[in-house]
This record gives structure tokens, C-alpha cells and sequence, in this order.
């Protein structure tokens, strides 16, 4: 998807079509399309990976945009600011939504004695999970 945004955006400004559709406009839709497909998908951590992706997308674009030359033309600095900010958006999607999910919290609560009860009153869990045989 990355190099697939990188190339419409490039395309499209070497067309000469910045006035139109800008490469930048395309590339940033691109990801946007990208991370609501994943909310859609129901992808693990889909909701920060959405928020870091918009977040180093605009934060990277302006960044990169503020440190191009002014020899560039307008619309090269901004479709090479926005592939800069496109690249971080996909890194961090691809980054956050792969972490580990956290462990169930219905193990944890297997153990938790019912409230009003003493944990000493509690039976021992079985060792290494095998289940005591009852005889």
C-alpha cells in the first residue's frame, strides 16, 4: 500500500495534475482508506494505530515540509512532505496493530475468591494446570 500511494502521488504530480488533483490529496486518502479498513476489519489495536497514523501523517508532512528547500516547486515540496508523513502513518499502522494482544482478563479473575470469601477458604490451583483427580 505504501509504495502503491507513493506512486499515484508521484505520478500525479509529474502529470502536472497538482492543480486538480493533487498527489499529496491522493496519497493522504490512500492512507485514510487504509486505516478505516482496519477499523472496519476489526484489527487489534485499530483505534491507536488510527490516531498514531493521523497524528505522524500531519505532524510528519508539515515537518518535512518546513525543512525542503525553497528551490523546490510547491508542488514537489508538498507530495515530497506528504510521501515523508505517508511513510511514517504506514510504519506506525503496521507497527501498533502487530502488538501483542493483553492476556484475558477472565484468567486472572478465575483465581479472585467471590467477594465476602477469604482467600484462605480458597482451593489450591492444581500444579501446572493439570486437574486434580477427584476419585
Amino acid at each position: 500500500m505504501w509504495l502503491l500511494a507513493s506512486a499515484f502521488g508521484v505520478a500525479l504530480t509529474a502529470a502536472g495534475w497538482d492543480e486538480e488533483v493533487g498527489g499529496s490529496t491522493v496519497m493522504t486518502a490512500i492512507v485514510l482508506l487504509n486505516v478505516i479498513d482496519d477499523i472496519i476489519m476489526g484489527v487489534p489495536h485499530r483505534w491507536p494505530a488510527a490516531l498514531t497514523a493521523v497524528a505522524l501523517l500531519t505532524v510528519g508532512s508539515r515537518l518535512t515540509g518546513a525543512a525542503l528547500p525553497g528551490s523546490l516547486g510547491a508542488a514537489w515540496a508538498e507530495t515530497i512532505a506528504t510521501a515523508v508523513g505517508v511513510t511514517l502513518a504506514f510504519a506506525a499502522t503496521a507497527t501498533v496493530t502487530r502488538l501483542p494482544q493483553r492476556p484475558a482478563a477472565s484468567a486472572h479473575r478465575e483465581r479472585m475468591p467471590p467477594p465476602g470469601i477469604p482467600a484462605s477458604r480458597m482451593p489450591a490451583p492444581p500444579p501446572n494446570g493439570e486437574e486434580s483427580e477427584a476419585s
